[in-house]
């Protein structure tokens, strides 16, 4: 349920918007490279990055439910962007985020 909110409030928030995604994940703090990027898409990835997956192993092994929004920022190394493509960065993105943390938060305290 939580994942289906998460959903529906950033589709509200961001047209660009996504159910689900196959997340490759690389090991920090480093970027990725171009060749990395283009195995990862072979092998039906949708986005690199390099947080997220440990979180998931973690909540796992503790027996809890996780739901995880990504938000994607730039594009990855051997990537080339549309034109006039936006890149966003740091408290824009946290702030961005975290308004959609808390709609979600209230949504299904509502539905409680």
């Amino acid at each position: 349920a939580s994942a289906a909110a998460i959903y529906a409030v950033a589709r509200q928030a961001q047209a660009r918007t996504f159910s689900a995604g196959v997340y490759a994940c690389s090991e920090g703090p480093r970027l990725e490279t171009a060749a990395e990027i283009a195995a990862w898409r072979r092998f039906g990835g949708d986005v690199a990055g390099m947080t997220l997956v440990p979180e998931v192993f973690l909540a796992q092994e503790l027996g809890l439910k996780f739901a995880a929004l990504a938000y994607v920022t730039n594009y990855a190394t051997g990537v080339e962007p549309a034109p006039g493509a936006p890149r966003f960065f740091g408290v824009e993105v946290a702030q961005h985020c975290l308004k959609i943390m808390l709609k979600v938060a209230e949504d299904l305290s509502e539905a409680a």
